[in-house]
Formats: structure tokens, C-alpha cells, sequence
């Protein structure tokens, strides 16, 4: 299963995918902080023993037209989405006695990059 926001795109990974291993490839598109394409995301691979979390983030913007909407977004996206997905997916791989979760950042939490205000203004000194 697969996620991302450009449809067209997404399709294309997924073939790619299913054409290097012959596995089934779901693809889902929509924004993964919504709660419903994360019901529809579980859905579609209930049962899951491998979460990886890897969500974009809040487009590039300067810091000082970062208002309290776009930082609530940027957490929503950032740290409420993983885990909401975790807590959704934890339970079930406890009972299996397997599981991975793998939780993928951006390279701002270690350097600041220009115009990713919401990660550059938290990134840890």
C-alpha cells in the first residue's frame, strides 16, 4: 500500500512497485493527516506489520507569515499524524509478536534549511 497526494503520480510508483517484485500494490491518494484517508489507508492493508510514517510536511513559507493556522498544520502533519497511525497500527502487531515502525524526518531537525519555517524555527541547537 502506498500513499501520496498526486494521484497520477502515485499510480506510477505503484506499477513501478508492483513491476520490480510482482507484489500487490494498493495505491491510496489523499492527504494522510485527514483521519478519513487514514481510515481508507488501514483499510486497505489491515492487518499491517511495517509502518513507515515519511509525511511532507508544511509547504516553504518566510517566518515571519507563519501564523498559528500553519504551525497547527505543521504539527498535525508532523508529530499528531505518526501518531495517530501508530496508535492505530501498534495493538495488532503486539498480538502478532511482529512489527516495524520507521519514522522518517526531514534533514531540518539537524540543520535548518532556508524557508521550511515550521521545521527550522524547532529544529533542536
Amino acid at each position: 500500500m502506498v500513499n501520496g497526494l498526486n494521484g497520477l503520480a502515485l499510480k506510477e510508483s505503484a506499477a513501478t512497485i508492483a513491476g520490480n517484485n510482482g507484489a500487490t500494490v494498493i495505491p491510496v491518494v489523499g492527504d494522510v493527516s485527514d483521519p478519513g484517508v487514514q481510515r481508507a489507508l488501514l483499510a486497505a492493508c489491515p492487518g499491517s506489520d511495517i509502518l513507515v510514517n515519511n509525511n511532507g510536511g508544511p509547504p516553504r513559507q518566510d517566518f515571519r507569515e507563519l501564523d498559528r493556522k500553519a504551525m497547527a498544520a505543521g504539527v498535525v502533519q508532523n508529530i499528531i499524524t505518526p501518531i495517530e497511525l501508530i496508535q492505530a497500527v501498534v495493538d495488532g502487531m503486539a498480538e502478532r509478536g511482529f512489527g516495524r515502525i520507521v519514522n522518517i524526518t526531514s534533514m531540518s531537525v539537524r540543520m535548518p534549511i532556508e524557508g521550511w519555517t515550521f521545521q527550522a524555527a524547532h529544529a533542536p541547537g
